[in-house]
């Protein structure tokens, strides 16, 4: 089964990240982009065919909302670091699944969110999308220095 993502942001990690990977995924059956969120014009995203701009009316609209038509597999969020809790919080209380770029939490108070949050098993935290790139590259390398690690007694 193909999952259809739907990702919220359009700006640097979907654009090399998400974007360049999309042909990749979709060919070997995993998932494919389905649907971009972002508060920018379609004509400035530059979408390929097959990828839907859903373009927030009001900033304040909530994203269960605008996914109420497309019902999306997985939703990922890419944009700005405070909208990570209130919207995976909206998106996990409406069914969703989520997966969120770090930081995800701001504060304590959005930690505790967080923790409540990844209990349901609707919610996933992504690391970095560049630390993983960069580490894969070094690790071929042989450049890559990982931790030594030593059993307590």
């Amino acid at each position: 089964m193909t999952l259809d993502l739907c990702i919220v942001g359009a700006g640097e990690c979907f654009r090399e990240y998400y974007l360049p990977i999309n042909g990749a995924l979709h060919q070997d059956g995993v998932a494919r982009i389905t649907s971009v969120i972002d508060v920018l014009d379609a004509s400035k995203l530059n979408l390929p065919s097959g990828i839907t701009h859903i373009h927030p009316q009001n900033p304040n609209q909530p994203l269960s909302d605008l996914l109420k038509k497309i019902r999306p597999d997985v939703v990922i969020l890419s944009h700005p670091n405070t909208f990570h809790v209130p919207d995976a919080k909206d998106l996990v209380e409406n069914g969703h699944r989520v997966l969120v770029e770090k930081p995800f939490a701001l504060s304590a108070g959005e930690l505790a969110i967080a923790e409540g949050l990844l209990q349901t098993g609707r919610l996933g935290l992504i690391e970095y999308y560049l630390f993983g790139k960069t580490a894969v590259l070094q690790i071929l390398a042989g450049t890559y220095a990982f931790e030594e690690t030593q059993e307590q007694v």
